[in-house]
């Protein structure tokens, strides 16, 4: 049998694209030519390669997800918390934004990505809690906690308070940074935020002055390297270092002497980090590390990532 005939068959499939350079399909991961908004799309697939059908005028139908594993919480913006103190992003949810603290089911995508999948009816403890956050208080009332605050919502509430007095403050702040507060704030309220904003705010400047100091020394004694002849091989090398990870590259961006900055979603969180181009050793992580960013490489960065929001000591220091 001749198996050269199949090499330039084309498929055609309706896939989730949640931005970058790629799209998962249940058995692989294909590269992406062009970059579009995120959304549900139809690519034609031949070899490694997915192409936007650019001719379909239909609006494209979402297949049907219910066999994927199913997770259910409570949203704050993109994030859903979810049973067991834990919290991911979802993608492509609907155009019209959900109340705050509304409850939520997802599905996994086969990138491990959640994918949004419906709202689901809401009882009165959500209408409750979201009257407390718009007042700014504990969930507390008459000097009682409130009962019956399922533990998802109680974080997503948390979250929703912190982020509101960050953002009077100018701060960016990831859940994964603070999901061992949540509780804290819960029941304290505004106090407890500001505190936990202060010290992040804190550890971030003592982080950038580490790195800032520890990125001179590299650049003062660095051996002048070879460039690489073309930008396609330079960025696959760069792709390839993640891949096997389980990170989503994004961008790639070639910033001058050398250093490469690359942007890459993580365990549902988009980080930002600056690589030297040859051996791809880290300067900058974009997370805290105490001064140990030049020890690792790319691709030993998301494991480093995943233990610290294993362990509750992610602190992200670059954001786009």
């Amino acid at each position: 049998m001749d198996y050269r005939k199949f090499l330039g068959v084309k498929t055609t499939q309706v896939l989730p694209y949640l931005g970058g350079m790629s799209v998962d399909t249940r058995e692989r991961r294909l590269r992406v030519n062009v970059e579009t908004l995120p959304g549900w799309y139809a690519f034609v697939i031949e070899g490694r390669q997915a192409t936007i059908e650019q001719t379909r005028q239909d609006p494209i139908e979402v297949p049907d997800l219910s066999a994927l594993p199913v997770a259910h919480g409570h949203l704050s913006a993109s994030w859903l918390f979810l049973p067991g103190a834990k919290v991911k992003r979802v993608y492509l949810l609907p155009d019209e934004q959900a109340l705050p603290l509304s409850p939520c089911t997802a599905r996994r995508w086969y990138s491990g990505h959640l994918l949004f999948d419906r709202l689901e009816f809401e009882e009165q403890i959500e209408e409750t809690v979201r009257e407390q956050l718009q007042k700014r208080q504990p969930l507390i009332v008459d000097s009682k906690k409130l009962k019956g605050i399922p533990a998802t919502l109680r974080a997503a509430f948390a979250y929703e308070l912190l982020t509101l007095i960050a953002y009077e403050q100018n701060v960016i702040i990831s859940p994964h940074e603070v999901v061992s507060d949540l509780r804290n704030i819960a029941d304290i309220g505004v106090e407890k935020a500001q505190n936990i904003i202060a010290t992040i705010v804190l550890n971030r400047e003592q982080e950038r002055q580490r790195v800032s100091q520890a990125r001179q020394r590299v650049l003062e004694h660095r051996i002048v390297r070879r460039q690489y002849q073309q930008n396609q091989a330079r960025e696959q090398r760069i792709i390839n270092a993640l891949d096997n990870t389980g990170a989503h590259m994004l961008s790639i961006r070639f910033i001058g002497d050398g250093q490469v900055e690359t942007t890459f979603d993580f365990m549902g969180q988009r980080f930002i980090s600056i690589i030297e181009e040859n051996t791809l050793q880290v300067f900058d992580a974009g997370v805290c590390l105490e001064g140990a960013d030049g020890k690792l490489t790319l691709d030993s960065l998301p494991g480093v990532i995943r233990e610290a929001i294993e362990t509750e000591q992610l602190y992200i220091t670059r954001h786009s």
